[in-house]
């Protein structure tokens, strides 16, 4: 047997089994599914000082948000809900923090850096102690309704 046979024979077994596979990568990420977004959520306590010159810690959750998919994706809302919970009625009442690198609704492109959002609970959540934020879960809200949850909150630092 001379070379270009099994030339031939290597090209086709390849053109056989490269052929199905470059179809199903390609009909995947064709395919439209569940954006790919992860949330993580930070609870911070900025010191402040009022007006009788008290220290006063100043509760506020710092999100990130990074689009791990291959395409861009609109968020229209970042809050805090009840683990439960799955009711908009049920949201807890929070400021969001003007950033003008992140308003609202924001475009997230894929692999660009993530979005940042600052939250701060207008309730007396920080007096309730950790157990209050152990109990709720951040999250974002795509243009499509699609909500995405953050896991639970991790505690930070004092600034």
């Amino acid at each position: 047997m001379d070379v270009g046979l099994w030339a031939g024979v290597a090209g086709a077994v390849a053109g056989v089994i490269g052929v199905p596979v470059a179809w199903y990568y390609g009909h995947r990420a064709a395919a439209p599914g569940r954006p790919q977004v992860k949330v993580d959520a930070i609870r911070f306590s900025k010191n402040t000082r009022d007006e009788d010159g008290k220290m006063r810690g100043e509760p506020f959750i710092s999100v990130k948000v990074h689009n791990l998919g291959d395409r861009p994706v609109t968020i229209t809302k970042c809050a805090l809900r009840p683990s439960q919970s799955r009711n908009d009625y049920n949201d807890v009442h929070l400021v969001i923090e003007k950033n003008p690198e992140t308003p609202l609704p924001y475009c997230l492109d894929p692999g660009s850096l993530p979005a940042r959002f600052s939250l701060r609970p207008v309730s007396d959540l920080d007096r309730l102690g950790d157990r209050a934020y152990t109990r709720l879960r951040v999250y974002v809200m795509l243009a499509d309704n699609t909500m995405i949850y953050s896991g639970a909150i991790r505690p930070g630092f004092r600034m």
